[in-house]
Order: structure tokens, then sequence, then C-alpha cells
């Protein structure tokens, strides 16, 4: 049986055009984003989908919502595993102020602001989250709707 899985990053949040770090923060997306979800789910419109997974973060729900649009009946679970990596003390604060945090800790992939996770903690809640669903949804197409970090810590 053939599994396929098709992973969503929502649109540009106002904060991302600010370089502002989000986090767990909700979020909203600008009028670029409303516009990148809109195409995402025109694209995915004549898609087989059996299941959508997305994060409960605002702009993660409102990138799905274009895609539901044309997939009313699909069942949808909003999930809270699918939240992007936890910053911390650096949620709501520039971009700049995290990479000056990051920089002076030697091993990159461990550092960890303060209340936040490290990379490795994203990943291990991503792939165990992955392998429910893959297990779940054998021979099933998946839509997962996530985050940047959360999304690119599966190729770390």
């Amino acid at each position: 049986m053939i599994l396929k899985l098709i992973i969503v990053r929502h649109g540009e949040t106002v904060d991302n055009a600010r370089k502002i770090m989000q986090g767990q923060l909700h979020g909203q997306l600008n009028a670029k984003g409303i516009n990148q979800a809109r195409k995402v789910g025109e694209r995915l419109k004549d898609e087989k989908i059996d299941v959508i997974y997305c994060s409960d973060l605002k702009r993660a729900v409102q990138t799905a919502g274009e895609i539901i649009r044309y997939h009313p009946r699909t069942p949808t679970f909003y999930e809270k595993k699918l939240r992007e990596r936890i910053y911390g003390d650096l949620e709501g604060k520039s971009e700049i102020e995290y990479h000056k945090q990051k920089i002076m800790h030697s091993r990159k992939s461990e550092f960890k602001p303060s209340g936040g996770e490290t990379f490795l903690e994203v990943k291990n809640r991503m792939v165990k989250f992955y392998n429910n669903i893959i297990k779940k949804h054998m021979g099933q197409t998946i839509l997962v709707v996530s985050h940047g970090s959360a999304i690119a810590s599966l190729s770390y």
C-alpha cells in the first residue's frame, strides 16, 4: 500500500514580513499570505485528500481553510503537535535577537532559547506525530499544514 503525504507551510504572516519570531504565537496572514493560501488551495482542489491534519495555530488554520473550501467533507484534525518550534522568551522578538543568542552556542542544533525547544526536540515531536499518522492512514492521501521549522526538522 502506498501512502501519499502532502505537506504545506502556512502562508506569510504580518510577523514573518517584519522578521519577528512567532513560535507558538498565533500570527495573522498578511495579504501575500492570504494569496499564497488561496493559490495552494486552488492547486490542491482536484487532489484526492482523505484526511487533513493542521496545526492549531491561527496562521496554519487560515491557510488550511483555503484548502478545506475545496474539500469540505474531508475529516480535519487540528493538532497542537504540529505547532512551530517553541522559541520561549524569543517569541515576539526580532529574528536578529534569535541569531545573536544562537551564534554564542558551539552546537547550533542544541541551542535552546529560554523556555523553548531545541531543534532536535522539535524533530522528535514531529517524527513521533508522523509515524502515528502514517500507521493510521496507510494507503491514503494525508495533507498536513504546519510551520517552517517543524517541517524542516524532518530533514534534519
